[in-house]
């Protein structure tokens, strides 16, 4: 939407929007935004947004209207670990000897992908939803999801990157998850009580409609061509009431349909780490990431 965000401190940001969407915001292109309730009480005039809050809203509709994608590039301290084989042979529960045959700095890169999920078959269910997606691993990486990270729009190191980033991929693994977890969150709304009501009222209105269409098929002096009239209407009866059930059916199923809003890709600077592994006469050359932020190793599966 062509706005700037500033990090000032933890969960804190300062926004500064276009002109042209200054009406949307009671007239204000300047905003301070806090992600936590306790850091907007502490900032007087910062304003506390989750999901459901009404500046949130009005950002991604305005996001939403023209899907965008952005490169982030995250700043860290220090890139450096005590201890690595130490800690990577934790990581594998002791179970081998761990030798590192080296290190180097390198940039991994994660996708944050924002949906939104909308389900007609449920009254007022809309959702927006957010996934990282770890382009090493390929993996959903839940670990990112209420992370504060700082960062440039242009690369701060020259680091060399990791394998070929599979931003398809990356998406499609997003897309699964969100589709799963949004088709759980709109089968909570569902009301089973409600469903079998509704299933037994249309089986007993159509029993008695059928019922009425058979007693007149039956009666003395029908012609043919009433009865053949007749038979057509019970058909139809009951390709209706099968109709019915089943989208009463579907509806205790819901699948809610998605649509990209944003997607972000950040690019962090890394350690790589080639071990090798032994225990016995077993040997394996396996490579590690550290990532800085959350001081963690993870290595592809």
């Amino acid at each position: 939407m062509g706005g700037i965000t500033e990090p000032l401190e933890y969960a804190l940001c300062l926004v500064l929007l276009p002109d042209e969407y200054a009406a949307r915001f009671q007239g204000r292109t300047e905003l301070t935004l806090a992600f936590d309730y306790e850091v907007a009480e502490e900032h007087e005039g910062a304003e506390f947004v989750t999901f459901g809050s009404r500046i949130l809203d009005e950002i991604i509709d305005i996001a939403a209207g023209v899907p965008i994608s952005t490169a982030r590039y995250v700043l860290v301290d220090r890139l450096d670990v005590v201890d690595a084989e130490e800690k990577i042979r934790k990581l594998m529960n002791e179970r081998f000897t761990v030798k590192i045959i080296s290190k180097q700095p390198i940039v991994g890169i994660w996708g944050l992908f924002l949906f939104r999920a909308r389900c007609s078959a449920i009254e007022n269910f809309e959702e927006t939803y957010k996934v990282w997606v770890n382009l090493i691993t390929r993996e959903v990486d839940e670990t990112m999801s209420d992370t504060v990270l700082f960062y440039e729009t242009g690369p701060s190191v020259g680091y060399p990157y990791t394998d070929e980033a599979d931003f398809a991929g990356a998406y499609q693994t997003a897309f699964e998850y969100i589709s799963c977890k949004s088709e759980r969150d709109a089968a909570l709304r569902v009301d089973p009580k409600h469903a079998k009501q509704e299933t037994d009222r249309i089986i007993n209105y159509y029993e008695e409609l059928l019922a009425e269409n058979e007693r007149r098929t039956n009666r003395k002096g029908v012609t043919e061509d009433r009865a053949e009239e007749l038979g057509f209407k019970r058909t139809a009866l009951e390709i209706e009431r099968d109709r019915q059930l089943n989208e009463i059916r579907e509806n205790l199923s819901p699948k809610p349909q998605l649509t990209l809003l944003q997607g972000i890709s950040y690019h962090m600077p890394l350690l790589e780490i080639k071990c090798l592994l032994t225990q016995r006469t077993y040997r394996e050359e396996k490579t590690y990431y550290y990532e800085p932020i959350h001081k963690r190793f993870f290595c592809k599966q």
